[in-house]
């Protein structure tokens, strides 16, 4: 190769660098990983800490998690549903002579 030559295809490199700049200076900012826990992960550190030795409700969860997460009672009987069978055994709890749906480890 000659010196024109060499010339050319580092002038080429440069106005592919200077695109592809223009295209990364637009593109959204990537997401990065969040390290805060998610509700179920709550749950599994209530798990270990030994707060299912006994059969809780859903209700009694989400009191326990008011603190340290607060959410609707709701998502927290969604999240024990996904978790039961799986790292939470649902057992049965009767309060005020009615039979609730209960979660114990």
């Amino acid at each position: 190769m000659n010196e024109e030559e060499i010339k050319k295809i580092l002038e080429n490199h440069e106005e592919r660098l200077k695109k592809m700049e223009k295209i990364f200076e637009k593109a959204p900012p990537v997401k990065v990983a969040n390290d805060k826990k998610s509700l179920p992960d709550h749950i599994i550190t209530l798990r270990e800490e030994g707060f299912f030795s006994q059969p809780m409700t859903a209700k009694e969860v989400h009191k326990k998690l008011e603190g340290s997460y607060p959410c609707e009672l709701n998502r927290v009987e969604v999240a024990l549903t996904l978790l039961g069978g799986k790292k939470l055994r649902v057992a049965s709890k009767e309060i005020s002579g009615k039979k609730l749906k209960a979660y114990v480890w």
